[in-house]
């Protein structure tokens, strides 16, 4: 977490300064105590001023604490695990909430208790002990207190005028008052604007001894003494496990005492007597006020002899030299201590072609959140709230137990009597590994009756064959659930781990599978890295991806926020560059409420892990993508994709299978047709026709605007693996849709059975309009409208305009129209701006 590190960096940077200050006092012990005071005075002010400079720096700096890749087996647990979406050979990867989730490595045990961060823990004993240092210091404040208002005015005025000479040859511009006190049977000072001069009953300043004491203590005064021990005991009720901060404050008080000494021999030159009045009061001293600078017999001795050999005049202030050399000690520590985690801020991505290790640090930012996230975090109600809350920020609401329990509950009521969930290992595997994402305990006897049914389906052969995998390891979800377990003693999770490292060209390929398909073997194999070393094949997926995605945070053909996921989960420099480049697309993503409904755990979790979420929320907030021009009423109650046929714009209505033609000048309805066919996915226009797709079966009619009758109609594909999106005419040919993959069905209308593929720059469009230079098309996958070159390459692109998304584009020629399918309008855009960085 960000604040662990700042924590980590504050403690650290406090700790070097002090430590430098101490050093340099062994160094000038045999200085003169004014010297070596300030020296003291300036580490005990790093207490408080360096925690300040290093939030400073963390305020001007993206924050980035690179991790070292390591060759061999990482030794720290896996890290927090969770996943929004589907498996990869399911049709929707977005497509239920519940499969979102999240794990600590290891749960403490009983369903309902959640881990306790090491930082709250931390912080709580650090609290409590400032709390009990801090009624000390108020008992003893009390004590003084109660000494200063039983205390007498004293009048006498031999002892006033010794006091007022004093004052003045000292440069004393505030005399004390004079209080006597049977109480003490020692001079001290007290209290402050005015100090107090306390002195035992039968004081007398006609003794020389005595007029040296006196002078001691008003040199209490001219040093402002008072104030710093008043500051020295603060800092050490603070810093109360601090061992430097306990020497800091002795040390001010031994060298403050001497200091003073120095004045009293310097200024009466009778260091005997006055030695001797130390003894004598320093054995019979009780004084209880915890701010008075009073003698200690614990330092007498060295006082003593001190004394015995003084000579020389005080010295007021350390020299211009000294204070100069004490400055620059102390910006080296502090700038040492600032730069420990701060990372250059241009840094670039490098790889070692070697091992493929990554380095990576952050570049600049411009734009943050159009919406406060912690909104969500403080209001969300919703499953995905509660594992924010829960393990993101380690502060779960009362209820958000309650909502992780009966998840437990409802995954747990599927499984069966023999332990498995499903047929086969690899959905056993996944229900098993949804629970350990929400923080199940692993030693919960519903555990290891699953790992059991997981090791018994595997052996058994009931595995789900991979169609693109040419061998039989164990399948990710139950290799990734036994990995976090700890099960290495099952000889399957070595051999599986070790083929998907010397098989990387099976998996580690965007194109491989489906658009989910390489960050989940990435999570698997990082949760397994302690027991083969994958870190240098993940890597190299993190790299070839990251080579592949275009400014518009999108990879072609891949599920975007799949790699969030599993870069959040990843604790490597290449994972952290990953999540940056997708930052764009994760901006335009976020929703009113300040989440990103079904993503915002895996979104939370990723920009809190890579150090994001505070930057982000510093930085002026992205604007608008679009302005609207003009908008026009749309008919219709559930309307969805949009035609423009040379004079008119058409809207599909999914409530009652209709197309309706209305003018583009004021939205009025000129013509309402229903279709001839149902299942209907949507509308476009085809060589003077509706062209209208079918999801089951899945098909491309030509439909009669007029009549409604079909044309023609084409099947476009009779497997799995295509998901039916609109259709238009692009160039004399017809353009149909796949949603599953990042591209067009090209068909020429004179042979519609040759056909040809073309990728477009955003990985799932799913309705498009055609312009004279390239193809615009609302995403499936991002939530961005893009614009593709007829040669493949991302042109422009934008927010999905409203929140929402755009139900529909069409472009007449001269405007691109999008389609408010909530709010029943269909508006003219534009963009507002030039694509800002971010």
């Amino acid at each position: 977490m960000a604040a662990s590190r700042i924590l980590l960096d504050i403690v650290t940077a406090t700790t070097l300064v002090a430590l430098l200050a101490w050093v340099v006092g062994i160094t000038l012990r045999r200085a003169s105590p004014t010297l070596r005071h300030s020296l003291w005075r300036a580490a005990l002010l790093a207490f408080w001023i360096v925690p300040l400079a290093v939030v400073s720096v963390d305020a001007l700096h993206l924050s980035v604490c690179p991790i070292p890749v390591r060759t061999g087996a990482p030794r720290t647990p896996p890290a927090l695990t969770g996943r929004i979406g589907g498996r990869y050979g399911e049709r929707s990867p977005a497509s239920t909430s519940s499969e979102a989730a999240a794990s600590a490595s290891r749960p403490a045990p009983g369903p309902r208790l959640l881990p306790v961060p090491p930082l709250q823990t931390a912080l709580a004993l650090w609290a409590a002990g400032i709390a009990l240092a801090g009624i000390a210091l108020a008992r003893k404040l009390r004590g003084l207190n109660r000494l200063l208002r039983t205390a007498s005015s004293l009048d006498d005025p031999a002892l006033s005028q010794s006091v007022l000479r004093w004052c003045a040859q000292m440069a004393i511009r505030r005399p004390p008052l004079l209080a006597e006190s049977s109480s003490l049977s020692v001079p001290t000072v007290a209290g402050w604007r005015p100090a107090v001069l306390l002195l035992p009953p039968g004081f007398s300043a006609r003794d020389a001894g005595c007029d040296a004491v006196l002078v001691h203590e008003l040199a209490h005064i001219r040093r402002r003494d008072l104030a710093v021990q008043a500051i020295a005991r603060a800092t050490r009720a603070l810093w109360w496990w601090h061992p430097l901060s306990w020497i800091a404050a002795k040390e001010l008080s031994v060298t403050a005492e001497e200091a003073c000494d120095d004045w009293a021999v310097s200024l009466t030159e009778v260091p005997q007597r006055y030695a001797d009045h130390i003894v004598r009061w320093s054995e019979a001293a009780h004084a209880s006020g915890t701010l008075a600078c009073a003698c200690r017999g614990r330092d007498l001795a060295r006082r003593v002899r001190r004394l015995l050999a003084q000579s020389g005049a005080p010295e007021p202030r350390p020299s211009s030299r000294a204070r100069a050399g004490l400055i620059l000690c102390a910006l080296i520590a502090i700038s040492g201590a600032a730069v420990i985690r701060a990372q250059p801020a241009d840094t670039k991505l490098e790889t070692n072609k070697e091992d493929g290790t990554v380095t990576a640090s952050a570049s600049g930012l411009t734009y943050g959140f159009r919406y406060d996230p912690m909104t969500f975090v403080a209001n969300d109600d919703s499953r995905q709230g509660a594992l924010v809350r829960t393990f993101v920020f380690q502060q779960p609401h009362e209820g958000d137990a309650d909502i992780i329990q009966k998840w437990f509950e409802e995954i747990l009521a599927e499984q069966r009597g023999d332990g498995s969930f499903a047929d086969t290992a690899k959905d056993t595997g996944a229900k098993l590994l949804n629970l350990l994402r929400i923080g199940f305990p692993h030693d919960r006897p519903e555990v290891s009756r699953a790992v059991e049914a997981i090791i018994q389906q595997k052996r058994a052969a009931k595995e789900t064959k991979v169609d693109f995998l040419t061998g039989s390891p164990l399948a990710v979800y139950p290799l990734e659930a036994l990995c976090l377990l700890g099960r290495t003693d099952i000889p399957e999770v070595k051999d599986s781990l070790t083929w998907y490292v010397e098989h990387p060209e099976e998996w580690n390929d965007p194109w491989k599978g489906c658009p989910w398909t390489p960050e989940v073997f990435w999570t698997a194999l990082w949760a397994g890295r302690d027991l083969v070393d994958t870190v240098p094949i993940i890597n190299q997926g993190l790299q070839r991806v990251m080579d592949d995605m275009n400014d518009a945070g999108c990879s072609a053909y891949n599920f975007p926020y799949g790699f969030v996921d599993a870069a959040g989960q990843i604790a490597l420099p290449a994972a952290r560059s990953l999540v940056e480049k997708q930052i764009p697309m994760i901006l335009r993503g976020q929703r009113p409420d300040g989440g990103w409904g079904n993503e915002s755990f895996i979104v939370f979790r990723a920009l809190k892990a890579h150090g994001f979420l505070d930057k982000l929320r510093s930085l002026p907030p992205l604007p608008p993508d679009w302005k609207i021009v003009r908008s026009i009423p749309a008919p219709g109650a559930d309307l969805w994709t949009m035609a423009w046929d040379g004079e008119r714009l058409w809207v599909y209505d999914r409530t009652d299978n209709s197309a309706t033609a209305i003018s583009p000048e004021d939205g009025k309805v000129l013509k309402k047709l229903t279709l001839p066919v149902d299942n209907v996915y949507g509308i476009g226009w085809w060589d003077g026709f509706l062209a209208v797709t079918q999801e089951d079966p899945k098909m491309l009619l030509q439909v009669d605007a007029d009549t409604a009758e079909i044309n023609q109609d084409i099947t476009i594909d009779k497997g799995d693996w295509v998901w039916v999106g609109a259709a238009n005419q692009v160039n004399g040919k017809v353009w149909v849709a796949d949603r599953f993959s990042p591209g067009i069905i090209v068909m020429d209308k004179a042979d519609t059975d040759k056909r040809e593929f073309k990728i477009l720059a955003g990985p799932g469009p799913e309705t498009f309009a055609a312009t004279p230079n390239g193809v615009w098309h609302a995403d499936f996958w991002t939530p961005a409208i893009i614009k593709t070159s007829y040669d493949g390459k991302l042109l422009d692109w934008g927010d999905q305009v409203f929140d929402r998304g755009t139900a529909g584009l069409a472009f007449d020629g001269e405007n691109l129209w999008a389609l408010d399918g909530v709010n029943r309008r269909i508006c003219i855009i534009e963009k507002s701006h030039q694509q800002p960085a971010s």
